[in-house]
């Protein structure tokens, strides 16, 4: 095994569209770095409108993005993404689970939003390059009281 491991990280991924037209060359360059890493990693800072639907739950909402965005975060080069924030319930349990479903057919490593208080509590863990990576994620809150979509 190669003692190297090179891990990329960036903050908040705060996207409504799809980025992958985007062909400046100081995007390019970020994408390069991403996609030369072992793993990329970024917070994905918003909720996905998907098959479960959802509703605003602060009054006013934020937003929520299409789940193109996932597809977009893949292709210039994330694999792992924290679903810890504070737009994680703008939609809420509904669009949790709509989150978690889009990420979870797009094979991302993911940690930080869960079904229930069990699964948001456990580490992410995969194996990538022959290393054993383990993701934790969590949001200093304060949560809604209905946080997990299934055991509100």
């Amino acid at each position: 095994m190669n003692d190297r491991f090179t891990l990329a990280l960036t903050g908040q991924s705060l996207i409504k569209h799809d980025i992958r037209d985007i062909r400046t060359p100081a995007f390019q360059d970020v994408q390069s770095l991403l996609r030369q890493a072992d793993l990329s990693f970024t917070n994905f800072e918003g909720t996905i409108l998907g098959t479960h639907g959802g509703w605003p739950l602060k009054g006013s909402f934020f937003g929520c993005s299409d789940p193109a965005v996932l597809d977009a975060l893949g292709a210039i080069g994330f694999q792992a993404l924290s679903l810890s924030n504070n737009h994680a319930f703008d939609l809420g349990p509904s669009g949790v689970l709509s989150t978690l479903e889009e990420v979870e057919k797009r094979g991302f490593l993911h940690a930080g939003l869960g079904r229930n208080a069990q699964e948001v509590s456990r580490a992410s863990i995969a194996t990538i390059n022959q290393r054993r990576i383990a993701l934790v994620a969590m949001d200093g809150g304060p949560g809604p009281d209905f946080m997990y979509a299934a055991d509100a």
